[in-house]
């Protein structure tokens, strides 16, 4: 393990061993400056890529990356504080966020509204112009929110996100944990789920099934890569104010293979014939990695037990709900025996299939960058071949809007859902201490008066909850597609998942959506909307407690 750190001189050093001497007298806590794993170089990235077995060096370097996370608590050493709400009705309040950012896509869109909203606010009036004035749709925002909703994302305390990217060439080969934590003045940890070894990813792939030299040229260029900045990493964050205790990586033992797509899956022949090779080639991910957990201790003072324990979390797209929900077994299981308050958090794909639907240049877009380029010439150069993905897609979204409501009731033939025994299972976990998840939805405690399942955690609406995934499709006329994919879990002090007349210290409050903010601009910041909320360090003593009414 690399520890990263500053070189001090005599008389701050000598000042560290004093300090140090006198926290261990005292039975302080110390953190982690900041550490991390030692990174794979280019050439053994292309090492992982190929379809042979592994030297045990490599295979030992490759599971310490996937096994070791990375902590900074480099604010907390500049002298960083957390900065509590005061919540009217709630009192002294902690804000969480969760965020799947896609990669990082846009990661200076979110910089320059996490410094500088003015000039964001600006941008977005100017794109959002020259959009309109060229013909392309925007999706409809309200200015007024977009402000607020900034306002909301930047006093969390802390985020989690999903799909965040190290080295990697479609987001500059930027560090994008790093510059967030930089921004926010935050602690930060970060677990790698994955490494991007796909050919295309690493530069290797020459484009030599048939393509004219033309086109292939143009293809090897596009996706050449700076081997000096490589590291292919891809993941989950924890971003804090409150300095980070202790951080742990535990992946899932079931889910999808995804090594497994170095071979291309065989198509109906008429539909190969029909296309090029390279179009449904473009479709694959090559990765190294599996789904997992990354676990992060914070101290937190005013939380019960002074500490809480986050578990962000992203389940996998590719399987069966039946598997999502095996994976949900076993971090329940992970962090059964926590007596502190548990946040779980993360994109749990509850689609009710095995793949969430996503238009053709975003999902190349997603994977390789370069939207202008997918979305002229890239389109044309992988022939109609992605037809094929995007009819099975369309047919998979008969009867999608129940996915808003993945908590509803499993009615086969009537109303199908097969992600309902997910929140089942849910609601029947037990922690060792007999506390659970809170399942309560009281509508005094959410920001629209809605009530229900989870309400005071996941903001719902008039039917289902509020989507957090949002994309538009261009198969046919299936239009757009609603999902809600994103969750917040929270284990505060009740003991019954629904006992509206239990405590509500550190329990969930006001769950928003920030959909105006994720869509303000042409091109969405990205594909998930974040999501907030709100959890009192006291009893609120502004708020009834009325009965919950089921949905």
């Amino acid at each position: 393990m690399k520890i990263v750190g500053r070189k001090p001189g005599v008389g701050i050093l000598i000042a560290m061993v004093v300090s140090l001497a006198a926290a261990v007298q005292l039975g302080a806590q110390t953190y982690v400056h900041a550490s991390e794993p030692k990174l794979l170089a280019y050439d053994e990235l292309v090492q992982l890529s190929l379809n042979q077995p592994l030297s045990s060096e490599l295979a030992e370097k490759l599971r310490l990356v996937t096994a070791t996370p990375f902590i900074n608590n480099e604010a907390y050493f500049d002298g960083a504080k957390p900065r509590p709400l005061e919540i009217e009705g709630l009192g002294p309040s902690l804000r969480v966020a969760f965020w799947n950012i896609e990669r990082g896509l846009e990661i200076d869109n979110i910089l320059l509204f996490l410094t500088d909203k003015d000039a964001f606010m600006a941008r977005m009036e100017e794109e959002r112009k020259k959009a309109k004035e060229s013909g392309k749709s925007v999706r409809d925002v309200e200015p007024e929110k977009v402000s607020q909703e900034i306002e909301t994302l930047k006093a969390a305390d802390v985020w989690i996100l999903n799909e965040v990217d190290w080295g990697v060439k479609r987001t500059g080969y930027r560090e994008i944990v790093r510059e967030l934590g930089k921004a926010l003045n935050m602690n930060w940890a970060y677990g790698v789920e994955f490494l991007e070894i796909d050919p295309k990813q690493l530069g290797t792939d020459q484009f030599n099934d048939g393509e004219e030299k033309a086109t292939q040229e143009q293809l090897v260029e596009e996706f050449s890569v700076d081997k000096g900045r490589l590291r292919a990493l891809h993941g989950s964050a924890v971003l804090s104010r409150y300095p980070i205790r202790s951080a742990r990586i535990v992946p899932f033992t079931v889910g999808y293979d995804w090594f497994k797509e170095t071979k291309l899956r065989p198509l109906e022949k008429a539909k190969r014939q029909a296309s090029k090779l390279v179009g449904e080639d473009m479709m694959r991910e090559v990765r190294r990695g599996q789904r997992m957990t990354l676990y992060v201790d914070l101290d937190m003072p005013e939380a019960p037990a002074q500490r809480v324990t986050i578990a962000a979390t992203h389940l996998e797209n590719r399987t069966r709900p039946k598997t999502r929900r095996k994976q949900l077994q076993q971090l329940l299981k992970d962090v059964r025996d926590v007596p502190n308050p548990v946040i779980i958090a993360g994109d749990m794909n509850t689609s009710g299939s095995d793949s969430t639907p996503t238009s053709v240049e975003n999902m190349l877009y997603k994977r390789y960058g370069d939207l202008d380029f997918w979305a002229t010439k890239g389109i044309q150069l992988t022939g109609v071949g992605l037809i094929y993905t995007g009819a099975k897609t369309a047919r998979n979204l008969a009867g999608f809007e129940y996915r808003v409501d993945p908590t509803s009731a499993n009615i086969p033939g009537a109303s199908p859902n097969l992600e309902r025994g997910f929140f089942s299972t849910l609601e029947k976990f037990r922690f060792a201490d007999g506390k659970t998840i809170d399942f309560r939805g009281v509508e005094t405690r959410t920001t629209n008066g809605t009530e229900g399942t989870l309400a005071d955690s996941n903001q719902r609406q008039s039917m289902g909850f509020t989507p957090t995934y949002v994309t538009e499709l261009i198969w046919g006329n299936v239009g757009v597609a609603r999902f809600k994919l994103d969750w917040i879990f929270v284990k505060d002090t009740i003991k019954e998942p629904r006992d509206t007349s239990g405590s509500y210290v550190f329990a969930p409050h006001f769950p928003r959506t920030l959909a105006d903010l994720n869509n303000c601009l042409p091109e969405p910041i990205s594909d998930h909307s974040p999501i907030t909320v709100d959890l009192p360090f006291r009893e609120p003593t502004g708020l009834s407690a009325k009965s919950e009414t089921s949905k």
